[in-house]
């Protein structure tokens, strides 16, 4: 288990480390990101009307209260004519420092490393399919999440696929470090 705990800081490490690339020296984390043109009077308008930080749909609706067929009908004919949005807002700004969003990420990237370790533990086939295996997992997690945002809420294609190459290469990677030193737990069968 000490092993496992060790290797997950490694592949955390790893994992980390290639966020930093895909995000500051390739294109791939901000592909599909845009900035808004006159930001400034939408930031207004932002600061004056929305007074809680959240998530925001454009148009609204009370989503805590069931709504009649008409009500529902004339909110898709809202979101068909725009403009539609989906929004973080934090209306009195956000701590933007590095020194706690770092720590935050390289600590979730040690405990997945850490949970695909215990994963790859139980396998008994060779280094290959211990890769093949959290590569898949990343795909897995990747496509899971990132094309329901897409098919949804509308979230930009290139920026989708951009995050699951992104995932799907970190994972890779990831994979090549915990299947070279996590090996299988479980003994080989006879004849096998």
């Amino acid at each position: 288990m000490l092993k496992i705990l060790l290797v997950a800081v490694f592949g955390g490490i790893d994992i980390f480390f290639w966020g930093f690339v895909a995000h500051m020296l390739l294109p791939l984390g901000e592909m599909g990101l845009q900035s808004i043109p006159n930001e400034d009077a939408l930031a207004a308008a932002m600061t004056k009307d929305v007074r809680e930080p959240g998530l925001y749909f454009v148009p609204g609706r009370d989503m805590s209260k069931s709504q009649s067929q008409e009500e529902m009908d004339a909110h898709a004919a809202k979101i068909a004519k725009g403009p539609y949005g989906f929004m973080v807002i934090y209306p009195n700004g956000r701590d933007a420092s590095l020194g706690k969003r770092l720590p935050v990420e390289f600590g979730t990237n040690v405990v997945c490393a850490l949970l695909a370790a215990i994963l790859i533990s139980q396998l008994r086939p060779g280094f290959a399919v211990r890769v093949a295996c959290i590569t898949l997992v990343g795909i897995l997690a990747s496509v899971m999440t990132l094309v329901p945002y897409w098919n949804w809420y509308g979230f930009p294609t290139d920026f989708a696929l951009a995050q699951i190459v992104e995932h799907t290469a970190g994972w890779f990677l990831a994979g090549l470090v915990l299947a070279a030193i996590v090996r299988s737990s479980t003994p080989a069968k006879p004849g096998t």
